[in-house]
Order: C-alpha cells, then structure tokens, then sequence
C-alpha cells in the first residue's frame, strides 16, 4: 500500500458510492497492513480509545459530517442514527481481518465486502436512490 493511498479518498458523489469507498479504503488497509489490525486489537484494551487512531485523518470519526450531509440530502433514511452506521462499517469491516477461527480466502473477502455494502444500501439508504 502506498503513502498517498494511506490517505482515504472517499466518493461523496452518492451515499452508495460513499459507503463502497469506505469498504474498499478499509479492507484493502488492513490487508496490506496486518499490524494495524494488530494495533485495533490492543486499542480496545485501552480506556481511551481515540487516543491511538481516533484523531487521524483516516478516522472512522470524519464519516459523521458526511453521513449526517447525505441524511439532509435525503439519501440515507432519517430515522437511522448516524453513529449505529458508523459502528456497523468499523465492525463490518476489520471482522474478517480481527479473527483467525474462520480462514477466509481472497474471493471470501471479496463477497463478504460486498455482502456488507449491499446490507449498508438496504438498511441505510431510501428506497428511491438504490
């Protein structure tokens, strides 16, 4: 993973396209940067979680403006708190990366990432944009 690519570019151009970049930022990260994964295991062990990776600027916390700007847009259904997304895209995606019980091959991840955008555009998107 190179340097530039460290830093997400995220697609705002539709909340559909925001989430897909999310996922694909987020897996290929912790693919290609096992210590990471590593580093979140240990995170979770700490009384301040934010202290490690909270603040920077690949943080999950930087979604929030951009979900709740796609919320007022009309694109992300009103009624779905904006940080119960947020938790099911952190959960979602370091799961396969987190735990060694189930070994998943490089096309299992591939499905998996996309079984969680198509949950994420069927429980977090109106209707009308899917």
């Amino acid at each position: 993973m190179s340097e530039q690519s460290i830093i997400p570019q995220y697609d705002l151009t539709s909340a559909k396209l925001y989430f897909k970049s999310i996922l694909d930022y987020r897996f290929d990260l912790y693919e290609h940067t096992p210590d990471l994964v590593r580093l979140v295991q240990w995170q979770q062990l700490t009384e301040d979680e934010a202290v490690l990776i909270g603040n920077d600027i690949s943080s999950p916390n930087n979604w929030l403006i951009h979900i709740e700007d796609f919320k007022a847009k009309g694109s992300i259904k009103p009624d779905i708190d904006s940080k119960h997304i947020m938790l099911f895209i952190i959960f979602s995606t370091y799961a396969p990366f987190l735990q060694h019980i189930i070994p998943f091959t490089v096309q299992q991840k591939l499905d998996y990432k996309n079984m969680v955008l198509e949950m994420c555009c069927s429980q977090f998107l109106n209707e009308n944009i899917l």
